[in-house]
């Protein structure tokens, strides 16, 4: 499982205080100009093109350690449906709630289509 930096800031949320408690670790103090970056370059890239030079420092693979710590305290709950889909939200009262983390594990990048448009289908996910 892989995810890329730009992957990672998109999911997390908007609160940067989150993503600033994680970094505040020294073990991930390193990847804080990463995300002050990133951030620099999304919101510029709203008013002009990205280089390609941006574009690859923004798709660069994230650390496996630093994406499982990134969702370790994440609070959004994810269901798992019977169904076979993967959810944001309760859709069934039967749904098998997962944190962040534990679906992330199970399923990978799929969480990221399951939080952007509230539901992927696990059998046709990527």
């Amino acid at each position: 499982m892989s995810i890329n930096f730009y992957e990672l800031y998109s999911f997390l949320p908007l609160d940067a205080e989150y993503v600033l408690s994680v970094l505040s670790d020294n073990k991930y103090s390193e990847y804080r100009s990463t995300f002050s970056k990133i951030q620099e370059i999304t919101l510029r890239r709203f008013r002009q093109e990205m280089t390609d030079e941006e574009w690859d420092y923004i798709h660069r693979e994230a650390p496996e350690e630093l994406v499982l710590k990134m969702l370790e305290n994440y609070e959004q709950k994810f269901y798992l449906c019977s169904d076979d889909y993967l959810r944001s939200y309760r859709f069934l009262p039967m749904d098998t709630e997962m944190t962040a983390l534990d679906a992330y594990k199970k399923f990978g990048k799929a969480i990221i289509e399951a939080q952007e448009f509230g539901s992927v289908n696990l059998d046709n996910s990527s």
